[in-house]
C-alpha cells in the first residue's frame, strides 16, 4: 500500500488557489515534488500495518484531515528513528478515550503523545477562504484578453456561492466594457463607473475590478486574477490571535482524555500562514506561560507541550521553529531529556539541508 499513486505525471506548473495539498502533491512532475513523495511513501511504509488504511484516507483527503494525518505521520517517523518503541491509539490504565501514540523505551518512562494541528483561525475563517480561492480559480477560467481582475468580498453568503452564476455575470460585466476607456482612466488614475462592478450571488456581495491589461493584451495563459483584496490586520492582532488559538488548542487536548495517571504530551504543529511573522519561542511563552496561559491555569494534566511550525511534506522545521516544555508541576512529570529533540530535524529524518530541492 502507498500514498500516491503510480502513472506518469506531466503538470509542472503551481497548485491552483483552491487545489488541496495532496491533490497537488500527487499530480506534479515537478522533481522537489518527486521527492517528496518518495520520502512520504518510505514513511508510510514503515507505519504499522494494521493503521495505515485509516492513515492513508485521512493523509488524502481534504487539508484539514490531510494536514492532520501528515502530522501524525511525522511525529511518528521522528519518535520512531529516536529509537522509541510506538503504540498507536493505546488504551490508557486511567483516562478516557485512546491518545494518538504510546511510546516506550529503556531509558525514560512510557509516556503519551497527542496531536493537534493550529489553524490560527476559525472554521468560518478556513471556509472563507476556500471559497475565495473557488471564485479566483473559477474567474481564471473566463476568456478575458482584454482585462485583468482584481475581486474584493464585502458581504459573505450563508452557503458557497454558485460559481456557474457567477461566472456568467463576471463575463457579462467583461463583455460590456471598453478597454480604451479603462485603459484611459487607468493611465489617467483617475476612477470611473465602467472599471468596477458588484455582484450579487446567493447572498454574497463581491467587487469585481478591471485592469485594462497592456503588453499582455491579447495573450492567452495569463490569469485574469491580479489581485484578491485582503483584511487588514494589525501586527497585534495578529499576534493575539495566534496565541488564542494555540491555547484553545491545548486546552482541548489536556481535557480529551482525562487525568491519565501517566506521562501525557501535548505535540502541536502551528499551520496558520501568519505564525512565521512572530519566533516561535514567544508565542508559545506569551500562550502558555502569560496572564490566562495555559500551564498557568491547568498545569497538572499535561507534562509537556512540544510545537512545530509549519510541519509538512515540503518543510521540515529548523532548529528555532521547534518549542520544547516540560511542565514541572504535572501530575506526572517528564525530565528535561525524555524527549530526545536535541538534534536537527532534518539530521534525524535523513533529509538534505535544503529540502526538498537538495
Amino acid at each position: 500500500m502507498r500514498i500516491f499513486d503510480d502513472f506518469e505525471r506531466t503538470y509542472e506548473g503551481h497548485a491552483e488557489n483552491a487545489e488541496g495539498h495532496f491533490h497537488y502533491l500527487n499530480r506534479s512532475a515537478r522533481p522537489e515534488w518527486a521527492k517528496v513523495r518518495t520520502l512520504l511513501d518510505g514513511w508510510f511504509a514503515e507505519y504499522p500495518l494494521d493503521h495505515q488504511r485509516d492513515l492513508l484516507g485521512r493523509i488524502r483527503d481534504d487539508d484539514t484531515q490531510h494536514n492532520a494525518a501528515y502530522f501524525e505521520l511525522f511525529l511518528y517517523t521522528v519518535f520512531s528513528r529516536l529509537g522509541f518503541a510506538i503504540t498507536i491509539h493505546p488504551n490508557p490504565p486511567i483516562g478516557k478515550g485512546n491518545p494518538d501514540f504510546l511510546l516506550e523505551s529503556k531509558e525514560t518512562l512510557p509516556f503519551y503523545v497527542e496531536a493537534a494541528v493550529v489553524h490560527g483561525e476559525s472554521k468560518e475563517d478556513r471556509n472563507f477562504r476556500k471559497f475565495e480561492a473557488e471564485i479566483q480559480d473559477f474567474i481564471n477560467t473566463i476568456h478575458s484578453p482584454d482585462f485583468a481582475l482584481s475581486f474584493h468580498t464585502i458581504k459573505i453568503g450563508p452557503n458557497p456561492p454558485k460559481l456557474r452564476k457567477f461566472k456568467r455575470k463576471v463575463a457579462e460585466f467583461l463583455k460590456k466594457a471598453s478597454w480604451e476607456t479603462v485603459k484611459e482612466m487607468q493611465d489617467l488614475r483617475i476612477f470611473h463607473r465602467d472599471m468596477e462592478e458588484t455582484i450579487s450571488c446567493e447572498g454574497w456581495m463581491i467587487t469585481v475590478s478591471l485592469i485594462a491589461k497592456g503588453d499582455t493584451r491579447g495573450n492567452s495563459g495569463i490569469k485574469n486574477v491580479a489581485i484578491v483584496a485582503q483584511k487588514a490586520w494589525n501586527e497585534s492582532v495578529l499576534k493575539e490571535n495566534e496565541i488564542s488559538s494555540i491555547r484553545k488548542t491545548v486546552r482541548k487536548k489536556v481535557r480529551q482524555h482525562g487525568k491519565i495517571l501517566a506521562p501525557y504530551v501535548v505535540a502541536l504543529n502551528i499551520m496558520s500562514d501568519t505564525a512565521a511573522a512572530f519566533p516561535l519561542d514567544r508565542l508559545m511563552n506569551s500562550a502558555l506561560w502569560e496572564d490566562g496561559g495555559v500551564l498557568m491555569q491547568e498545569n497538572t494534566r499535561v507534562s509537556a507541550i512540544i510545537a512545530f511550525l509549519h510541519a509538512s511534506p515540503s518543510h521540515i522545521p529548523e532548529p528555532d521553529e521547534v518549542y520544547i516544555c516540560y511542565n514541572h508541576q504535572a501530575i506526572s512529570p517528564l525530565s528535561n531529556p525524555t524527549l530526545r529533540l536535541s538534534q536537527p530535524l532534518k539530521d534525524i529524518l535523513g533529509v538534505p539541508a535544503n529540502w526538498p530541492r537538495g
